[in-house]
């Protein structure tokens, strides 16, 4: 009888180890699925934080795009200038949009707008080169915005270079040599 009870009591305890294997495994696997969650959870809120700020960005540069646009529209508006642009734009021309104008309009406008120089060139008194540059222009009918800068050093467009007259021609430095004003603007 009591080799019955012991042999009992093993069965027990072998069934009860069993059950505590099986409950550590059932909670070794909740805890998995759970960490998991908190892992997919995290890639989702990093992956939707990248998007809004790839979307920010997205916008930021739009605006920064179009208050580019909005400031060159407006420093070089004339009298012939559009009175109102549409707030709905149906056009787009690469990364421009065109504000539902069509490319003739907006050539046309542009043609309107650079009749004349933006930036009038002013040639110093007495400086043989700002009076090279004047008349260059002025013959060229150069609508480029030039403007002196230091000793032999002029802003031409938006790009600096320096200027010489050798021989009675005005040249430019482009690169490590140079060219005939004229040919290069």
């Amino acid at each position: 009888m009591k080799k019955l009870a012991d042999d009992e009591a093993a069965q027990l305890l072998e069934r009860l180890r069993n059950i505590e294997e099986e409950e550590a495994e059932r909670l070794k696997f909740k805890r998995l699925r759970q960490i998991n969650l908190a892992t997919e959870a995290e890639k989702y809120r990093i992956q939707r934080k990248a998007e809004m700020e790839a979307e920010r960005y997205k916008q930021t540069q739009y605006r920064l795009s179009q208050d580019c646009y909005s400031a060159a529209y407006n420093s070089y508006r004339g009298p012939y200038a559009f009175d109102s642009l549409p707030s709905s734009s149906s056009t787009i021309c690469g990364d421009f949009d065109l504000l539902g104008f069509s490319e003739q309009e907006i050539d046309l406008q542009c043609a309107q707008l650079f009749a004349s120089d933006p930036i009038q060139f002013k040639p110093r008194r007495g400086n043989e080169l700002d009076e090279k540059v004047a008349e260059q222009l002025q013959l060229l009918e150069t609508k480029i915005p030039v403007l002196w800068i230091k000793a032999d050093l002029y802003l031409i467009g938006c790009k600096k270079f320096n200027l010489s007259i050798k021989r009675d021609l005005l040249l430019i430095k482009v690169g490590g040599g140079f060219e005939k004003f004229e040919e290069y603007v």
